[in-house]
């Protein structure tokens, strides 16, 4: 049950940091949510927690601790916008593919912003979410994570619809007032086929892929002769393209 609330306050948290940094950047208040509709963003939640936990299980001096922290959360950064890629088909955040850069799912510049950050969160921050959700009622938790189960199985359907619709939110009202900040990920490339010689064409290039000029040369027998396995019917046909 700790670890729920740690979770839910860390994600709330990232949520204001999130909305702080975009309106000092670009000068305009932005809705940066990840979640339909509770102000959250689960990767903060899930680095927080974790940054607790190693705090609590190893015993290492602060700026090793600081570092450690710093790669720790620049990891699940990753496999988290890995995860919805993968799954949802939505890119959450994109750092382009400049110096620094990994895929453009983590940059380095901001891995050393989380290191800066690490210690005063664990200095100053945890005291003060860990004497909340001490003065909490056990009463709230079921109540708490039932809404929080919901919001996020709401959320999974609407970015898996939006991913494989290529950027088009489903028609429902709800999600409509859904300010998604997502890329669709575009379908990969698939070269087309290479064009082959036909099955009963014997000799030393049956059934290898032609040159682009032998191809174009090819067509036209192609046409004529379809049925090229029987032999009687190759008298009415062009010879085979050299």
């Amino acid at each position: 049950m700790r670890w729920f609330w740690l979770f839910v306050a860390y994600s709330f948290l990232g949520f204001l940091l999130e909305t702080g940094f975009t309106a000092l950047r670009t000068g305009r208040l932005a809705n940066r949510k990840t979640m339909l509709l509770l102000p959250l963003c689960p990767v903060y939640g899930l680095g927080g927690a974790t940054l607790v936990w190693i705090n609590e299980s190893l015993f290492i001096p602060p700026v090793a601790f600081a570092v450690l922290g710093g790669l720790v959360c620049t990891a699940i950064e990753y496999v988290y916008s890995l995860a919805c890629e993968l799954l949802f088909r939505v890119r959450l955040w994109d750092y382009g593919q400049g110096r620094g850069s990994v895929n453009g799912r983590v940059h380095l510049l901001f891995c050393i912003y989380w290191i800066a950050l690490i210690l005063p969160v664990i200095v100053w921050i945890q005291p003060m979410v860990q004497s909340v959700i001490s003065s909490l009622p056990n009463v709230l938790f079921p109540w708490a994570a039932a809404l929080v189960l919901a919001d996020a199985i709401a959320t999974a359907t609407l970015l898996y619809r939006f991913g494989r619709k290529g950027g088009r939110m489903p028609g429902c009202p709800v999600a409509k007032k859904f300010k998604i900040s997502y890329t669709p990920i575009p379908p990969q490339y698939s070269p087309p086929a290479t064009p082959r010689s036909p099955p009963g064409w014997r000799g030393v290039n049956a059934g290898r892929p032609l040159r682009p000029g032998r191809a174009q040369r090819c067509k036209r027998w192609f046409r004529c002769c379809p049925s090229a396995l029987r032999p009687r019917d190759r008298r009415n046909c062009p010879a085979p393209p050299k």
